[in-house]
């Protein structure tokens, strides 16, 4: 189990709980509740099985449902049928009221992203959008943006090869499980699901 607070937000996130039994997930959130009242929570569950009764008894809400889907460079299937747009900082504020537009509720705000610019990859046509993020080995895409999916693929695609050449050993990407549009465009470039992500969300107190 991983814990992580971020204090100035009074926001927290907690990765795979594993607790074997009531009594000891009690001793727990009470240890939360003395520490971080007040403060928002999620319980984030990959590839594990979500202890509901636990979910249920904090009265905490499922946030989202995804399949963890994983491309490797030696399956990439490039697809560019569009002219893309790279963001840079010179013109990053038209991207900017764009996402938070579209993405108000993403923790990922336009304001952070500027703030942490180079860890950030992005691509636009017109009103339409890819945002990723590079890790140290790992890329992972955050928001695909578009109604049309040839351009998605287009959009996924380009970012993807950036982040190939830039020496990343995967890029992965969460899939709304009810999302079959976008499941489609991801696995005609070469992702394929390699499990779930399940995240819960409730105020401590």
């Amino acid at each position: 189990m991983e814990i992580f607070v971020w204090e100035t937000e009074n926001h927290m996130q907690v990765n795979e709980l594993n607790m074997d039994n009531k009594e000891a997930f009690q001793i727990f959130w009470q240890d939360i509740i003395d520490k971080y009242r007040g403060f928002k929570i999620d319980f984030c569950f990959h590839n594990c099985d979500v202890p509901i009764d636990y979910m249920l008894e904090i009265k905490a809400t499922m946030l989202e449902s995804c399949l963890e889907t994983r491309l490797y460079p030696e399956n990439y299937k490039p697809i560019s049928k569009h002219k893309l747009e790279l963001v840079t900082e010179d013109n990053f504020n038209e991207f900017a009221n764009l996402h938070d537009k579209l993405n108000p509720a993403m923790y990922w705000t336009s304001e952070r992203i500027r703030n942490d610019f180079k860890k950030w990859l992005i691509y636009k046509h017109e009103n339409n959008y890819v945002l990723m993020r590079l890790g140290v080995e790992i890329a992972e895409i955050y928001a695909v943006e578009t109604n049309c999916p040839n351009l998605g693929k287009s959009l996924i695609s380009e970012a993807v090869k950036s982040a190939i050449e830039a020496g990343k050993t995967s890029i992965l990407q969460m899939v709304d499980e009810n999302n079959l549009t976008e499941l489609e465009m991801v696995k005609a470039i070469g992702f394929s699901v390699c499990g779930t992500y399940i995240a819960y969300q409730t105020i401590v107190g």
